[in-house]
């Protein structure tokens, strides 16, 4: 079973919380079947892009997997829906995209700076959006309760040590104590949940 803790991965898919043949998951599929995306999100470019650089970026952008359009700065298109600021300094891009669960949205969010480093030379790169907001408290909660183990484990090993007087017994009570959740968390990596 502890084989399983390689296996142990953190997601945030929505859809999978429901039953399949039930009415939130046939919906997201029937959205995505004829097109229709369900996850914006905004890339905001910070300083000049030239045209040039900026066609080819958006070209590339809307060949990425899950990506259902793009709306980018165009004449007259760009004032109506604020895509530049005022200034000219900002320009956003919406990338529309499919319902991606947290760990494809990060995935997807580095091919697009990957993207970004290799088309556009003159301006900063920041994704933004719910979605984007979403996929990052993910990840934070994930990391924070891995430094919590982190931390706990040697802290609980001193304390059982000190409490048995013992330090043999601390390690075994500490292994003990430690078993439990290993098994549980590899089950969890085995079962995919």
């Amino acid at each position: 079973v502890l084989g399983g803790l390689g296996k142990l991965k953190a997601d945030t898919n929505y859809i999978q919380f429901f039953p399949e043949d039930s009415a939130v998951p046939k919906t997201y599929a029937a959205m995505e079947k004829v097109g229709f995306p369900q996850s914006p999100l905004v890339v905001v470019l910070d300083g000049q892009a030239s045209s040039t650089e900026m066609a080819t970026f958006v070209d590339a952008l809307s060949q990425l997997p899950h990506v259902q359009n793009v709306v980018a700065p165009r004449p007259g298109l760009s004032e109506m829906l604020g895509l530049i600021s005022e200034d000219g300094s900002q320009q956003r891009i919406f990338l529309l995209t499919n319902y991606l669960g947290s760990q494809d949205l990060l995935a997807l969010v580095k091919q697009v700076r990957s993207i970004h480093d290799l088309h556009i030379s003159g301006a900063d790169m920041t994704v933004t959006g719910t979605t984007m907001l979403w996929a990052n408290m993910d990840s934070s909660v994930i990391d924070t309760q891995v430094r919590s183990l982190l931390i706990i484990a040697p802290v609980m090993l001193v304390v059982l040590c000190m409490l048995f007087r013992s330090v043999v017994l601390g390690v075994i009570g500490w292994i003990l104590s430690c078993l439990p959740v290993a098994m549980i968390m590899g089950l969890m990596g085995f079962l995919g949940i």
